[in-house]
């Protein structure tokens, strides 16, 4: 099918069509649509929203505290997976709060209030920074986002605490200024 051994196909059989031949006379497009219905030139309509609904409320289980939950794929941190299209992906929380809500303004994460990754109950969902999804959460930065005093017990008030311009995490002056005094020390003798 090479045209004058340069390697180039020519262009497919069916009118309109510009790519090139693959088998049959067809491009690969219209040879795989062959394959599949019997018709090169058969089309399958592209779901609606409607029919997305349809199958994303078909994966989900009302549990008796509210939570819709996701029973469809996981992915390793344990929250769901909507596969939109051929390989479209999304999280099937977000896919959730944008389609009964609003989208997720840019920048935002999806906080679940109820503290259960497989929730996509919109109601159960709120758009939020990273940083304040972290502190709500349950992990070593949100405990230490609560702690009232550090380590040593010193507390952590306006005067005691500075506050890293990098990262806007917390260290107690008192400490610091301890730490600095013993590397003094260690330097004289």
């Amino acid at each position: 099918m090479e045209d004058g051994g340069l390697g180039v196909k020519p262009p497919c059989t069916l009118d309109g069509c510009e790519r090139p031949q693959h088998a049959r006379g067809w491009c690969n497009a219209h040879y795989c649509q062959w394959l599949r219905r019997g018709d090169p030139l058969s089309r399958v309509p592209a779901p609606t929203e409607a029919d997305h609904l349809a199958r994303f409320m078909a994966k989900v289980t009302v549990s008796s505290d509210g939570c819709w939950l996701w029973g469809s794929t996981v992915n390793s941190a344990g929250y769901g997976v909507f596969s939109i299209g051929r390989f479209g992906r999304i999280y099937a929380h977000r896919w959730s709060y944008e389609h009964h809500v609003a989208p997720i303004p840019e920048g935002l994460v999806i906080d679940h209030l109820c503290r259960t990754p497989l929730c996509v109950n919109p109601d159960h969902l709120e758009p939020v920074t990273q940083r304040v999804n972290v502190h709500r959460g349950v992990s070593l930065a949100a405990s230490y986002a609560e702690a009232t005093h550090c380590v040593n017990g010193h507390e952590f008030t306006e005067a005691n605490t500075y506050r890293r311009p990098d990262n806007g995490s917390r260290c107690c002056r008192r400490c610091k200024a301890d730490r600095e005094a013993v590397r003094r020390l260690g330097r004289a003798s």
